[in-house]
């Protein structure tokens, strides 16, 4: 594990512009499910549709067999190991307007193997 040491030290920090365009497909799923109310009358984006923005964009030959970014760069580039979100902490300092700028700051915290033991 001291040799991906480096790669909790580093930050990704990514850049968005969010444009109300993303927001309206993913509203266009729900019209007549549940919600008879325009979520985005109010030109504020909900909570938790940040997860819209922030898409990585990569030339094909960058691809790994997950459809994501190939290791090596900000993941450590483990060999056999399956892509695992643990969890994030978010914090929204303000409510996000469309049209706002915002900045994703992507850190490592740890790195441990997990093993599945057979009972």
């Amino acid at each position: 594990m001291n040799a991906f040491k480096k790669h909790l030290k580093e930050k990704k920090i990514s850049i968005d512009t969010f444009c109300i365009e993303k927001a309206k497909m993913f509203e266009g799923l729900f019209k007549g499910y549940r919600s008879k109310t325009n979520l985005l009358k109010k030109k504020i984006l909900p909570y938790g549709w940040h997860w819209l923005y922030f898409n990585e964009i990569f030339p094909f030959d960058k691809m790994g067999p997950d459809g994501h970014q190939k290791r090596g760069s900000f993941l450590p580039p483990f060999k056999g190991c399956k892509r695992m979100f643990a969890g994030s902490e978010i914090k929204f300092k303000k409510k996000i307007i469309f049209k706002d700028k915002v900045k994703k700051i992507s850190q490592i915290q740890k790195i441990e193997n997990k093993s599945i033991e057979n009972k």
